[in-house]
């Protein structure tokens, strides 16, 4: 669907604190003040609507379709590749199907948990793979786990655009060489053992 184009990816729940209005603000930022991109990359974004929380969610979903409808006016429709899906999981078939095919992962979210995805990234682009990037967001667990990700302020907005175009740009020999900081914990630390040694520190 998108050959001949680098893929940015992200999965992420339509709330404010998902910051996904940071990354596409940042997306804009960059074709804007790197041309040279604007033919070359494109961002994938799927957003599931859980129905949790319905006045966060309705307010984030119109400033997300309003920037997105805003790129495509200014940049052409072939720069974002956007979906929303009803429900607070991303089928793994489907999830697996992104990671693979993207060289980036972009994670910008201002307050969370431990998510996984940004791990099942990692994984799914473990050798023979082509190594990819992840961009996290300081805010979230998973920035303090994985050493090989560009650490980033999803509210510096231009920090954020410097962060994409250095992982658009990284070399092969960096970008696997991020990866070995990372596939190594992931591989050997499943949920289970994640789980028993966060009880083990509690106790």
């Amino acid at each position: 669907k998108h050959s001949g184009r680098t893929i940015i990816s992200g999965i992420a729940v339509a709330e404010r604190l998902s910051g996904v209005t940071y990354k596409l603000l940042a997306f804009e930022r960059l074709l804007a003040d790197y041309p040279i991109w604007q033919s070359k990359v494109v961002l994938l974004q799927r957003c599931l609507i859980s129905g949790a929380r319905r006045v966060d969610e309705a307010d984030t979903l119109s400033e997300v379709r309003s920037l997105v409808q805003r790129i495509r006016q200014r940049f052409g429709p072939e720069v974002i590749d956007y979906e929303e899906q009803v429900g607070s999981v991303y089928p793994i078939d489907r999830r697996l199907a992104i990671w693979t095919s993207s060289h980036v992962m972009m994670h910008t979210h201002v307050r969370e948990g431990l998510n996984l995805c940004p791990l099942e990234y990692v994984y799914a682009r473990k050798e023979p793979a082509d190594p990819g990037v992840v961009i996290a967001s300081e805010f979230s667990a998973v920035s303090s786990i994985l050493n090989g990700a560009l650490r980033v302020n999803p509210y510096d907005i231009q920090m954020c655009v410097t962060s994409i175009d250095c992982a658009l740009s990284m070399s092969f020999n960096e970008r696997d060489a991020r990866r070995g900081r990372d596939i190594d914990f992931v591989s050997s630390c499943p949920s289970g053992l994640w789980t028993r040694n966060v009880l083990r520190d509690l106790n």
